[in-house]
């Protein structure tokens, strides 16, 4: 499992791209939608992590701007975590 913590304004969005364009439904961008706007306080949680592989069990990484890498996904999704970011 693959997390991509994107710092704002590094490159992040073409990454975004690129893992989608050739992992089609595999890799899920957390944008700034309603579940996870793009503000301070705002993160992808524990529970959330959890409940998304009883969702799609088919996504292989995870990204955006919401994601920490202190918060434990990988005991969330059952398996290692690959983390890494642009600075």
């Amino acid at each position: 499992m693959l997390c991509f913590v994107h710092i704002e304004r590094a490159g992040g969005t073409t990454l975004h791209y690129v893992f989608r364009n050739n992992y089609p439904f595999r890799f899920l961008s957390l944008t700034p939608w309603y579940l996870w706007p793009n503000e301070p306080g705002s993160v992808f949680g524990f529970d959330e992590a959890s409940d998304l592989l009883k969702v799609l069990p088919f996504v292989r990484g995870i990204g955006g701007h919401t994601t920490r890498s202190y918060l434990g996904y990988d005991k969330a999704f059952g398996r290692e975590v690959q983390y890494f970011t642009f600075l």
